[in-house]
């Protein structure tokens, strides 16, 4: 996700965590896994929709890490 969303990356508060660990905190819409370090400009917001339809098609498996 960070070599697609290189920018979203760069912007993200949470760099660090897992699939797992942004799933477990939700990435809806208004999603408490999405903190950005400032307001995310047109392009980007088109850039976290895109990655959220990834994103739901991703299902976790217990008993592989990611």
């Amino acid at each position: 996700m960070c070599v697609k969303f290189r920018r979203l990356y760069k912007l993200a508060d949470t760099r660090g965590a897992t699939v797992t660990n942004m799933f477990s905190l939700g990435w809806g819409e208004g999603c408490e896994a999405c903190r950005w370090r400032r307001r995310l400009l047109a392009l980007e917001e088109e850039q976290v929709r895109e990655c959220r339809m990834l994103l739901l098609s991703v299902t976790l498996q217990v008993v592989i890490n990611d």
